[in-house]
């Protein structure tokens, strides 16, 4: 009898101890993968009671209380679930959709002999301001020397550190259409003004903050759009 009783006090033990190692927080997937704009659900439950949701990087996704995603722009960013006692991961990617082949150097304070090794666009001439030695301007064509209208690039220097880069797509580009998609799914986007010039055509300026570099990114174009103007400078 003494036998059968340590035997069954021995199973009720194991049986509780594999109770209070059971996981209390419950999360339905470790990886998600979104274009802009797309969201997701993240189920997880925990008996611990209510979980919480929280975003490494809410430029890249965002996450509300409820475990919604918002993808933003291309990167990745991990969301956590936690419940006061545990904590979980999911790994969120944002891809991107449109492959608009714009990549301007934007080290700032890079010199003018830093910028020639590491730009390997087409070269096309270098500027100097009149009566001002200390700016100078770098001119790049990304294209074959027949299609140079369709992209440019204008790196400017101030006392040989770089301050801005300038990005000119003209309307003849293969994907001019695709251009604001691309900006919006690479680009945070911040803000929009709109003026009225002298000529009656509408002119928007948008901002945006570009996420890697930690820099913005204003783009100018007038409705109709005939041309993009981007301009890169260092975040304030």
């Amino acid at each position: 009898m003494k036998k059968f009783i340590f035997i069954l006090s021995l199973t009720t033990l194991l049986i509780s101890c594999n109770l209070d190692t059971a996981p209390g927080l419950l999360m339905e997937t470790e990886s998600i993968f979104l274009f802009h704009g797309e969201t997701a659900v993240l189920g997880a439950s925990s008996e611990n009671g209510l979980v919480y949701y929280k975003s490494s990087d809410s430029l890249v996704a965002e996450v509300d209380e409820k475990g919604v995603i918002t993808a933003n722009v291309v990167g990745t960013t991990y969301i956590t679930v936690l419940d006061g006692k545990e904590a979980k991961a999911c790994k969120v990617t944002v891809t991107p959709r449109f492959l608009v082949p714009i990549n301007p150097y934007v080290n700032f304070g890079a010199s003018v002999s830093e910028v020639k090794k590491a730009v390997k666009d087409v070269f096309i001439e270098e500027l100097s301001k009149i009566n001002n030695s200390s700016e100078k301007t770098l001119v790049y064509y990304n294209q074959k020397e027949n299609e140079k209208s369709r992209i440019a690039y204008e790196y400017r220097f101030l006392n040989d550190k770089l301050i801005s880069t300038g990005v000119y797509v003209n309307k003849d580009f293969e994907y001019f259409d695709n251009m604001m998609d691309y900006l919006d799914e690479t680009y945070y986007y911040k803000d929009e003004f709109k003026t009225t010039a002298a000529s009656s055509a509408l002119s928007c300026q948008r901002i945006y903050q570009c996420v890697e570099q930690k820099v913005d990114l204003k783009v100018y174009y007038k409705i109709p759009v005939t041309e993009y103007y981007l301009l890169f400078s260092e975040k304030n």
